[in-house]
């Protein structure tokens, strides 16, 4: 669909903790699905009776880094594509359901109903489905208790949770590790160049403004990248631009962080003070 849908946030959540990028489920019809947060808005054109409110924030950090989400968002207005079907198409299957972005470890917790009902609900002679209620209610933690601990304190409490989770009374999550720090902008010092890089790099900056064909032959550690990046860094403080095309797709995240640990100083997110 060709527009965008006006939500509040989550119970319990404000804008402030909400970034573009981040996904959030949201009821949509009479469906429970994944919505992408885009922007913040303070007005609406929509009746107040008519703003529906998200159900519950996926992820703690956006599934898009900024650079990666304001390319998709612009690739969407430029083609006159539905940004939606754009940010889907850039979702791999699993998060595009709901999975979790990050690889964690499952946890279980209570749910509001179980918390509530649970005790009541469910038969005095399920003892073991009482121990595990009881376990999860002392420890009373959003994130859960893990697997460890309960094998620690309790005997074949995996069934008696399979029973639980079908009847609405706890849930199994995953449980996500803390984001790291972002990278400062300080610039990190490459190696040394040898004699030939440095000739190569020369050559390359002599032709900067023009237009020119070079071809840079060299078997495999011979230190090509490193030409690349000194080059590209030369461009960018001129205030000009790059565009670096990789031979294969398994390559980019190790080539992306290589050439984002280098060039962090140029880059505006990252400019140092």
């Amino acid at each position: 669909m060709r527009r965008l849908f006006d939500y509040r946030p989550p119970e319990g959540l404000d804008s402030s903790q909400l970034r573009p990028g981040q996904r959030l489920w949201i009821p949509f019809g009479r469906r429970r699905t994944v919505g992408i947060l885009v922007e913040h808005r303070q007005q609406t054109s929509l009746p107040e009776h008519k703003i529906r409110r998200a159900l519950e924030l996926i992820d703690t950090a956006p599934v898009f880094d900024a650079h990666l989400f304001e390319l998709l968002v612009w690739s969407a207005d430029y083609y006159r594509y539905p940004v939606g079907e754009v940010l889907a198409a850039a979702l791999p299957v699993a998060l595009r359901k709901g999975r979790g972005s990050t690889p964690g470890k499952l946890r279980w917790r209570l749910t509001i109903t179980g918390a509530q009902e649970a005790s009541l609900a469910v038969s005095s002679r399920a003892t073991r489905q009482h121990a595990l209620l009881n376990v999860l209610r002392d420890t009373a933690s959003p994130n859960g208790v893990n697997a460890a601990t309960l094998d620690a304190r309790l005997t074949d409490w995996r069934v008696a949770a399979r029973t639980l989770i079908d009847r609405g009374f706890v849930e199994q999550i995953e449980h996500l590790p803390v984001a790291a720090e972002p990278v400062s902008g300080t610039r990190q010092a490459g190696p040394e160049l040898s004699a030939p890089q440095q000739t190569a790099i020369d050559r390359i900056e002599a032709n900067l403004g023009r237009f020119a064909t070079l071809l840079l032959d060299g078997v495999t550690g011979s230190g090509k990248t490193e030409v690349y990046l000194r080059a590209i860094d030369t461009v960018l403080s001129q205030g000009r631009q790059a565009l670096v095309l990789v031979p294969e797709i398994a390559l980019t995240p190790q080539l992306t962080q290589r050439f984002a640990s280098a060039l962090r100083h140029r880059l505006p997110c990252c400019t140092p003070p």
